[in-house]
């Protein structure tokens, strides 16, 4: 590394392959003359060798920018659009040898820019471009058919770890709440629905990214049951009647029939649900009203007797006693306290008296009347009118009509065996 020549009066000192440590005083001494001079040795400028490339890399994945520098210690600083890069969980900067590198963990899109290694005396810069990964629905959703109030799972698997995922039923936003769970164990996510309504039926969307999977939520109806059935009922006559029983879901449908006959909406039938209860009113009720009465479910159903019960009525005045001579008219009347539909019964001596052109029955309001048009002396006995509990008795005396001589005898003289 060192060589000596001299030339005359020309002495010269050649050191090649100097290294920085070679910097230094470098003197000269001959028979008493003597000369010094400074040696500085610098550094080369540094050179990359291997510059950067450009690199493309799918979302989420790993990346590193590699470049070779012409000597070991060179300093070098990393920047991404001209802003100085450090590192971090984030970043990843390592110098081993003469290599230089930069790590970009889990990539997203905003780490896409121009990359710069600049070692002062030289630079070198290269693109980072990131894509969508391909993923890929490994695993797809299956259709999943259930009664409501059961519950229900949809499974999917991907391809990939990290990725950014949606649930959706009908195009809607599927969140996690008290019915529903959202789990993900590595590639596989699960939907879980605790219990099912009718309303939840929907077509049922996964969406990881780029790529999505579809299936059907199918929820049946559970057949209707009669929870709480009808029940005897009594109902004044003229007043308001119900029947009502409760069924096992609120959207459920009911029939409505009387003895085997379809029951509409009328003044005189009103229908009613309310929640799960489902209720038949009977206005203004009379005594044809009294049948069987079912609440047909279609999957169930149940049958109560509704009866009717005749009005309290009193008698407000009795009938009174008549006597009369055959063949005379005969009159009864009372008067009730309310005025009835139902027809009364009239009877004599306990046989039903029915109107003919001789036995009158009238009412008026209130009033009702008796009519014997032509009477005679066996018709004598009691007279009974009853309607309900309500009863008045009264007497009839026909008497027989007396015989009076209208035209006396008169004396006759006739002959012997002739007739008079």
């Amino acid at each position: 590394n060192c060589r000596i020549s001299a030339q005359g009066k020309k002495h010269s000192l050649t050191l090649s392959s100097l290294a920085l440590e070679d910097s230094g005083l470098v003197s000269f001494k001959a028979e008493g003359v003597h000369s010094t001079g400074r040696l500085n040795v610098t550094e080369r400028p540094v050179k990359i060798t291997k510059p950067l490339a450009d690199i493309k890399v799918q979302h989420k994945d790993d990346v590193t920018f590699e470049c070779e520098v012409s000597r070991p210690n060179a300093t070098v600083k990393w920047r991404k659009d001209g802003v100085e890069l450090r590192p971090s969980k984030k970043l990843g900067i390592i110098s081993r040898g003469t290599k230089r590198s930069l790590t970009i963990h889990t990539c997203e899109y905003q780490d896409q820019g121009k990359y710069m290694c600049d070692a002062v005396d030289d630079k070198s810069v290269a693109a980072l471009e990131v894509h969508a990964r391909d993923i890929k629905i490994v695993k797809p959703l299956e259709d999943v058919e259930v009664n409501e109030k059961q519950s229900a799972s949809f499974l999917c698997e991907i391809s990939h770890d990290d990725v950014q995922t949606q649930w959706f039923s009908n195009e809607n936003k599927i969140r996690a709440g008290d019915n529903i769970k959202l789990r993900q164990d590595g590639k596989s996510y699960a939907l879980v629905y605790k219990s099912v309504e009718v309303q939840d039926s929907a077509e049922i969307k996964f969406v990881a990214e780029t790529a999505e999977s579809r299936a059907q939520l199918k929820v049946k109806e559970l057949p209707v049951q009669i929870v709480k059935p009808l029940r005897i009922k009594i109902a004044l006559e003229k007043h308001r009647g119900f029947l009502e029983c409760q069924v096992s879901r609120p959207n459920a449908e009911v029939t409505w029939y009387k003895n085997n006959q379809e029951i509409c909406p009328s003044q005189k039938y009103e229908i009613i649900s309310d929640g799960v209860y489902r209720k038949l009113i009977i206005n203004d009720t009379e005594f044809d009203d009294e049948d069987i009465y079912t609440c047909d479910a279609i999957d169930d159903k149940c049958s109560a007797q509704f009866y009717v019960e005749e009005q309290s009525i009193n008698i407000v005045k009795d009938l009174r006693d008549v006597e009369v001579t055959e063949p005379a008219e005969a009159r009864f009347e009372c008067e009730i306290s309310i005025r009835s539909v139902r027809p009364p019964k009239w009877s004599l001596r306990g046989e039903i008296l029915q109107p003919s052109k001789d036995v009158l029955i009238e009412q008026e309001g209130t009033i009702h009347r008796l009519i014997l048009k032509k009477t005679d002396a066996d018709m004598t006995g009691t007279i009974q009118f009853a309607l309900g509990k309500a009863k008045s008795l009264a007497n009839l005396v026909v008497k027989d009509l007396q015989v009076t001589i209208t035209r006396p005898l008169e004396d006759k003289v006739v002959l012997e065996s002739h007739s008079v």
